[in-house]
């Protein structure tokens, strides 16, 4: 520790009382203070050798001061983020539209009319594969079929699917 450190941090003790009332003071709360004096001593503990503080006294208050200040900035900024006026009206909902909301669900009705067509094994088989997301060895072996043939399953259960919601879109 550099004997400008050694200093400031002799001082720091010793004045700690008489800075704690000035932050205070200007911050308006004790723990705030407090904080803004842990941050004092950090900042100290850095202050190179180079050269030698003439005042330590003055320059620890002014340092004080400007960590007051820069606290105070960071609250109000912070305080003005997360405020309800913050939010910008302009800002899109996340959520969808009426109108979306009804396509949505009107190809969803479509999807399962479609899907209500397909044999029951061609169903099980996109049920493994889409819904609870096996594999297509996984799906072989539990239905004891090859895997060339869960491939055809899901490839005409696709193809009869798409033309079965392009035909009812009408």
């Amino acid at each position: 520790m550099s004997t400008n450190a050694t200093a400031l941090t002799h001082l720091l003790v010793t004045e700690r009382p008489s800075l704690m009332r000035r932050l205070q003071h200007m911050l308006g709360s004790e723990p705030a203070a407090e904080d803004v004096t842990q941050s004092l001593w950090f900042r100290v503990q850095k202050i190179d050798e180079h050269p030698p503080i003439a005042h330590p006294r003055a320059f620890l208050y002014r340092l004080a001061s400007n960590l007051a200040i820069d606290h105070l900035r960071k609250g109000r900024s912070e305080a003005k983020l997360f405020s309800e006026d913050a939010l910008d009206p302009e800002i899109a909902c996340d959520q969808p539209s009426p109108e979306k909301m009804l396509l949505d669900s009107d190809a969803l009705n479509r999807m399962k009319i479609a899907f209500a067509e397909l044999s029951p094994r061609c169903q099980q088989v996109v049920q493994m594969r889409r819904i609870d997301g096996m594999s297509m060895a996984d799906i072989s072996s539990t239905l004891g079929i090859s895997r060339q043939m869960v491939w055809r399953y899901m490839n005409d259960a696709m193809d009869h699917i798409v033309d079965r919601m392009a035909e009812l879109d009408g």
